[in-house]
Protein backbone atom coordinates (compact mmCIF):
# COMPACT_ATOMS: atom_id res chain seq x y z
CA UNK A 1 0.00 0.00 0.00
CA UNK A 2 1.48 3.41 -1.26
CA UNK A 3 1.42 6.57 1.60
CA UNK A 4 -0.70 8.88 0.10
CA UNK A 5 0.59 11.48 -2.37
CA UNK A 6 3.21 9.16 -3.64
CA UNK A 7 4.09 8.73 -6.98
CA UNK A 8 3.41 4.99 -8.79
CA UNK A 9 6.71 3.26 -10.09
CA UNK A 10 7.39 5.31 -13.72
CA UNK A 11 5.37 8.26 -13.14
CA UNK A 12 6.64 11.62 -12.91
CA UNK A 13 5.75 14.30 -10.18
CA UNK A 14 6.17 16.89 -12.91
CA UNK A 15 5.04 15.51 -16.28
CA UNK A 16 5.11 18.98 -18.37
CA UNK A 17 8.85 19.54 -16.82
CA UNK A 18 10.07 23.09 -16.13
CA UNK A 19 8.08 25.69 -17.17
CA UNK A 20 9.65 28.03 -19.69
CA UNK A 21 11.44 31.46 -18.52
CA UNK A 22 9.37 34.16 -19.81
CA UNK A 23 12.54 36.45 -19.91
CA UNK A 24 14.52 34.36 -22.34
CA UNK A 25 11.66 33.93 -24.88
CA UNK A 26 11.39 37.48 -24.31
CA UNK A 27 14.61 38.01 -25.18
CA UNK A 28 14.92 35.59 -27.94
CA UNK A 29 12.25 37.62 -29.82
CA UNK A 30 13.42 40.68 -30.04
CA UNK A 31 16.98 39.42 -31.14
CA UNK A 32 15.01 37.82 -33.40
CA UNK A 33 13.75 41.55 -34.89
CA UNK A 34 15.33 43.28 -37.51
CA UNK A 35 16.29 46.75 -38.37
CA UNK A 36 17.87 48.13 -41.22
CA UNK A 37 21.62 48.80 -40.90
CA UNK A 38 24.96 49.65 -43.37
CA UNK A 39 27.03 46.86 -43.16
CA UNK A 40 29.77 45.99 -45.33
CA UNK A 41 29.09 49.66 -46.99
CA UNK A 42 25.46 47.83 -47.91
CA UNK A 43 22.12 49.10 -46.75
CA UNK A 44 20.75 45.78 -45.17
CA UNK A 45 17.72 44.26 -43.11
CA UNK A 46 19.81 42.57 -39.98
CA UNK A 47 18.55 40.82 -37.02
CA UNK A 48 19.71 41.72 -33.38
CA UNK A 49 21.23 39.32 -32.77
CA UNK A 50 23.43 40.21 -36.35
CA UNK A 51 23.98 43.42 -35.54
CA UNK A 52 25.42 42.51 -31.73
CA UNK A 53 27.56 39.80 -33.03
CA UNK A 54 29.21 42.48 -35.71
CA UNK A 55 29.97 45.05 -32.73
CA UNK A 56 31.31 41.97 -30.59
CA UNK A 57 33.47 41.07 -33.27
CA UNK A 58 34.83 44.65 -34.59
CA UNK A 59 35.81 45.45 -30.72
CA UNK A 60 37.80 41.71 -30.86
CA UNK A 61 39.21 43.04 -33.89
CA UNK A 62 39.74 46.66 -32.09
CA UNK A 63 41.88 44.24 -29.39
CA UNK A 64 39.32 44.16 -26.81
CA UNK A 65 40.43 41.08 -24.46
CA UNK A 66 36.52 40.65 -22.65
CA UNK A 67 35.08 40.37 -26.63
CA UNK A 68 38.19 38.18 -27.89
CA UNK A 69 37.46 35.95 -24.63
CA UNK A 70 33.25 36.33 -25.44
CA UNK A 71 33.88 35.38 -29.18
CA UNK A 72 36.16 32.41 -28.23
CA UNK A 73 34.07 30.76 -25.23
CA UNK A 74 30.80 31.04 -27.98
CA UNK A 75 32.91 29.69 -30.81
CA UNK A 76 34.58 26.96 -28.80
CA UNK A 77 33.16 26.65 -25.37
CA UNK A 78 35.18 27.26 -21.96
CA UNK A 79 37.63 25.47 -21.75
CA UNK A 80 37.90 22.68 -18.91
CA UNK A 81 39.31 23.01 -15.19
CA UNK A 82 41.68 21.10 -13.64
CA UNK A 83 40.66 20.47 -10.37
CA UNK A 84 42.79 18.96 -7.86
CA UNK A 85 41.13 16.18 -5.69
CA UNK A 86 43.55 15.02 -3.51
CA UNK A 87 44.60 16.87 -0.02
CA UNK A 88 47.05 16.54 2.63
CA UNK A 89 46.25 15.27 5.75
CA UNK A 90 49.32 14.62 8.59
CA UNK A 91 48.92 11.89 10.86
CA UNK A 92 51.65 11.57 13.08
CA UNK A 93 54.50 13.35 10.92
CA UNK A 94 53.20 11.35 7.26
CA UNK A 95 51.80 12.82 4.65
CA UNK A 96 48.68 11.01 3.28
CA UNK A 97 47.02 11.52 -0.14
CA UNK A 98 43.68 10.90 -0.49
CA UNK A 99 41.32 10.02 -2.69
CA UNK A 100 37.94 11.83 -3.51
CA UNK A 101 36.15 8.92 -2.41
CA UNK A 102 38.38 8.19 1.30
CA UNK A 103 37.61 12.01 1.47
CA UNK A 104 33.97 11.73 1.14
CA UNK A 105 33.95 8.76 3.56
CA UNK A 106 35.87 10.91 6.05
CA UNK A 107 33.34 13.39 5.75
CA UNK A 108 30.46 11.77 6.54
CA UNK A 109 32.04 10.30 9.30
CA UNK A 110 32.62 13.81 10.50
CA UNK A 111 29.02 14.77 9.88
CA UNK A 112 27.71 11.23 11.77
CA UNK A 113 29.70 12.76 14.44
CA UNK A 114 28.30 15.92 14.53
CA UNK A 115 24.88 14.87 13.95
CA UNK A 116 25.17 12.77 17.59
CA UNK A 117 26.67 15.48 18.97
CA UNK A 118 23.95 17.66 17.89
CA UNK A 119 21.34 14.99 19.17
CA UNK A 120 22.97 14.84 22.80
CA UNK A 121 22.45 18.47 23.52
CA UNK A 122 25.66 19.70 22.11
CA UNK A 123 26.21 22.32 18.96
CA UNK A 124 28.22 19.60 16.88
CA UNK A 125 31.80 21.04 17.30
CA UNK A 126 32.49 19.76 20.89
CA UNK A 127 31.59 16.57 21.08
CA UNK A 128 27.88 17.46 23.26
CA UNK A 129 29.63 20.05 25.79
CA UNK A 130 28.11 22.82 24.31
CA UNK A 131 30.63 25.13 25.50
CA UNK A 132 30.45 24.16 29.48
Amino acid sequence: MRKPGTWQPGQSGNPGGRPPCPLKAAIREELSKKKRRTFDGKRRMLTKNEILINVLWEKAEEGDPKAIQMLWDRGYGKPDQAIDVTGDIKTEGATTVLTLPQMHQIMKQENAKAMMAIKAGGNGKNGGKNGK
